[in-house]
Parts: structure tokens; sequence; C-alpha cells
């Protein structure tokens, strides 16, 4: 994984979105995209290297999100995961690969 795929793939992500369960919000990779990028892409290298997905990235925190009606009533909300932010950065460029790969070999 390359610096300046990760750099492509923080450009894209939404600032208004909420924060995962990470102590990085898309704010903060915005803001330091030129400095993130190569320690990022070490730690990215190193993960598929190894074959060992941090366990700090497998936690999701569930929260209720109000859809519409009384808020007192328990089947107008719906569950959200939060995912940590560093992780979905890390799973979708591992997604892209995976996609190319199958579609350059006409296995989907």
């Amino acid at each position: 994984v390359s610096p300046n795929q990760i750099k492509t793939v923080i450009k894209k992500l939404k600032t208004s979105k909420a924060n995962g369960s990470g102590p990085v919000n898309n704010i903060i990779l915005k803001s330091t995209i030129d400095t993130i990028c190569i320690p990022l892409s070490h730690l990215f290298n190193f993960i598929l290297l190894k074959g060992v997905f941090p366990d700090s990235w497998k936690l999701a925190h569930v929260i209720p999100l109000f859809k519409k009606g009384r808020r007192h009533i328990r089947s107008n909300y719906r569950p959200i995961s939060l995912l940590n932010n560093i992780s979905k950065i890390f799973e979708k460029l591992v997604h892209k690969h995976l996609l190319s790969y199958f579609t350059e070999n006409n296995l989907i």
C-alpha cells in the first residue's frame, strides 16, 4: 500500500460523519494528510505482511440513531456501528486491491 493510495482515500473522507471508535477523526486525518500517509503506509504494509488485524480495530461502538416519531419508543431507533477511522481506510484499500485482482483475473 503506497502513501499516494492512502492520500487518495483520505481526501475522499467525509468530515461530517460521526467519529469512529478511535481517537483520530476525519478532520485530523485530512489536516495531517501530508505527514500521516507514510507512517500509515508502513503500518498497513506491516499488517498485510504479518496477516494480523489489530484487535482494537475489530471493535465497533453501536449507538442508537433516531429515525422518526416519538423519541420514547424503542422501535423508532436503528443501530449504527462506529468503526475506527484508520481501520476504515485500511479496509477501503484492501477492498480496492481485491476488487482489482478479481476483475483482472475474471473471477467476478
